[in-house]
């Protein structure tokens, strides 16, 4: 079996799918069957150095970073160019780890899909929602196979696209096993110059609610003695918060870190004394496992895939009250044996998740193609 993976999502700071992709192409290295080739389309090939794969560049011009026309040039790539170069390689399986695949191929092809964010909020992704609505079920229905990330997006896809159930398969994602670990507390980067703080990861958009976060926070910050440090978010998001904070009068104890590199993310959950993780929306959610691996309790949403991810392992709150995220805040704060309970139960809860088991439940699916 000849498989070809489409990882142009790849960039030199990868996030969300781009983690994904990495971790879900490291493995499925691992694991394939001697006889059997796995070659990579990236335009970051950096990553998979030392790696049982066979790397096929492409233009640095599709990486996210370069915004929406990297998004039309990875489109029209994966349309005119990728088609001609699966033939030159003569693949079996097509095997997309996002939602972007190719029309014109006679061969076998598997896609992921990760969420239906766009279609949940169409004014925050107006032109994802485009692709979404008009040309994304076309591709579905050229696909051998869907994968899903759990099974709240199994039946959103299922519902919204009118797709037989049969049809997707729910892999579960993971988290970077060898990077996410408890670390001890006297080991915190020390640029940083943290002390006791609360941890926001991801603030890249308006679904993850960050806004309603800081209004919870600037009601109970003065009974806390916390900082609260959000890490990652695009520039419009951020501007927007630090303006919140600001009106809040809390922005001297909110701290924007930026971009944070996968060591240091890892020091950071393990000092913090929770996660707030309120996101109105999630295709699985990582960083709760995340945190949980590194021994740091975790506050969710009680909505979409949260509980499914995260089971007893997390404080659940209604993400659209402002008060009973406050109340998560100062609980989770204040009461020790409720964080020691949540590290134990989300240390034992990330045991059920990893790559390895991924990536062989993903291979098992190719291979079920690959008989039909």
């Amino acid at each position: 079996m000849k498989i070809a993976v489409n990882a142009t999502i790849l960039d030199d700071k990868p996030t969300g799918l781009g983690i994904y992709t990495i971790d879900i192409v490291r493995e499925i290295s691992k694991h394939i069957k001697p006889d059997d080739k796995l070659i990579v389309f990236t335009s970051h090939p950096e990553v998979f150095k030392g790696y049982n794969l066979k790397i096929e560049r492409v233009s640095k011009w599709v990486q996210p970073k370069y915004g929406k026309r990297a998004a039309v040039l990875r489109f029209f790539w994966s349309q005119i160019v990728f088609p001609l170069r699966l033939l030159r390689n003569n693949v079996d399986l097509v095997y997309n780890t996002i939602h972007q695949g190719v029309f014109f191929t006679y061969r076998l092809q598997i896609i992921t899909i990760h969420d239906l964010l766009c279609i949940k909020f169409p004014k925050q992704y107006k032109f994802q929602y485009c692709y979404f609505k008009f040309i994304l079920p076309h591709l579905l229905k050229k696909c051998v196979a869907i994968i899903a990330n759990s099974k709240n997006t199994k039946a959103d896809i299922s519902n919204y696209y009118n797709i037989l159930p049969e049809k997707i398969h729910v892999v579960y994602c993971s988290y970077n096993e060898e990077n996410f670990k408890p670390i001890s507390p006297g080991r915190i980067t020390p640029e940083y110059g943290l002390n006791n703080y609360l941890l926001i990861v991801g603030a890249s958009f308006s679904h993850k609610n960050i806004d309603r976060v800081l209004e919870a926070y600037s009601r109970v910050e003065h009974k806390i003695n916390h900082d609260l440090v959000i890490i990652g978010g695009r520039k419009n998001y951020i501007d927007f918060l630090k303006k919140r904070a600001k009106a809040l009068g809390i922005d001297k104890d909110t701290i924007f870190l930026g971009y944070v590199s996968l060591s240091n993310l890892s020091t950071l959950y393990s000092k913090a004394s929770a996660l707030i993780f309120p996101s109105l929306y999630e295709g699985f959610g990582i960083p709760p496992l995340e945190a949980m691996a590194c021994g740091c309790p975790v506050v969710v949403s009680n909505t979409s895939s949260l509980p499914e991810v995260c089971g007893n392992a997390a404080y659940y709150i209604n993400p659209y009250s402002v008060d009973r995220i406050a109340d998560s805040i100062y609980k989770l704060v204040a009461d020790e044996e409720l964080r020691k309970s949540l590290i134990e139960k989300g240390l034992e809860r990330v045991k059920m998740f990893s790559w390895e088991k991924t990536a062989k439940e993903t291979l098992k699916i190719f291979e079920g193609v690959i008989v039909l």
